[in-house]
């Protein structure tokens, strides 16, 4: 019988990161404790306990057991691929979650799993998970950090994030405006930053990042002043907002590239000077 060689896994770690980048972790057919990227979606998963079509006609008693189990499932589910990891001693460079937190219990194991990702050097994080970790944000290993659908505090002590380069922010519920400017205070090298939708945002300044390449902001309610001071780096810069609030220097970035505006107080002046003064927009 001819037997088969396992040519994969002996490839350099970082070549088999890459490939398995592209492959969503439930599909591989591989051990989940050597698997570089932990992927853990509770809300689309197997694991979701709100997914009704799979408990049929059952009773009200039988579909909260159901439910507590597969919450527990997916705990358990978590805790065995990091644990493992763990005592192997293995890299993580991506760390993705998104998770319903029903309970005070929930937050500590997220944070337990957070600060192991943080341990072992994470590169990138995405979190989905409502409530945003104060460890995250002083994690001098990240490079870049996507945060959805979480509540930002103003009561978080510290931002250091002196390796981040991308920073994404969209749904977020911003409790205190000036939390926002601490943030991006304390990405010193961020080359590029997208706010979306950042409900209870009034107001943003964006100044004194000397390595942004790539600015995103858009709003539909809440913001009303939008201050940017651009530096020479800035190539790609993207506003939609929906109040006449905006203020804008780009005299300094004589690198734009890509424009796009869709602002209320734009007029066909302020953008006849914009062209002329930056030869480089396409």
């Amino acid at each position: 019988m001819e037997h088969k060689i396992d040519r994969i896994s002996e490839l350099p770690e970082p070549v088999l990161e890459h490939i398995l980048s592209f492959i969503p972790l439930k599909k591989k057919n591989l051990q989940l404790s050597t698997f570089p990227i932990p992927e853990f979606d509770h809300i689309f998963s197997e694991f979701n306990p709100f997914r009704v079509e799979k408990l049929g006609n059952i009773s009200n008693n039988e579909k909260k057991q159901t439910i507590r189990r597969k919450k527990d499932d997916f705990r358990y589910f978590v805790e065995r691929v990091l644990q493992s990891r763990y005592r192997r001693r293995l890299s993580i460079n991506k760390f993705k979650l998104m998770m319903i937190l029903d309970h005070e219990s929930d937050c500590a194991l997220v944070d337990s799993w957070i600060g192991y990702a943080i341990e072992r050097n994470v590169k990138e994080i995405y979190l989905e998970i409502v409530s945003l970790f104060e460890s995250v944000l002083t994690a001098k290993s990240i490079t870049e950090l996507n945060l959805v659908a979480i509540k930002l505090d103003s009561f978080y002590s510290e931002v250091n994030l002196s390796s981040l380069r991308k920073l994404s922010l969209y749904a977020v519920r911003v409790e205190d405006h000036q939390f926002i400017q601490t943030l991006l205070t304390g990405c010193p090298v961020v080359e590029e930053i997208s706010l979306e939708v950042c409900l209870g945002l009034k107001s943003i300044r964006v100044s004194g990042l000397p390595k942004l390449m790539a600015l995103k902001l858009t709003d539909k309610h809440d913001l009303e002043r939008v201050e940017v001071q651009a530096s020479t780096t800035l190539q790609s810069l993207h506003i939609h907002n929906h109040k006449p609030c905006m203020q804008m220097n780009l005299a300094p970035c004589e690198n734009l590239k890509k424009l796009v505006l869709c602002a209320p107080t734009t007029t066909d002046k302020w953008l006849h000077e914009v062209l002329l003064k930056h030869p480089l927009i396409e």
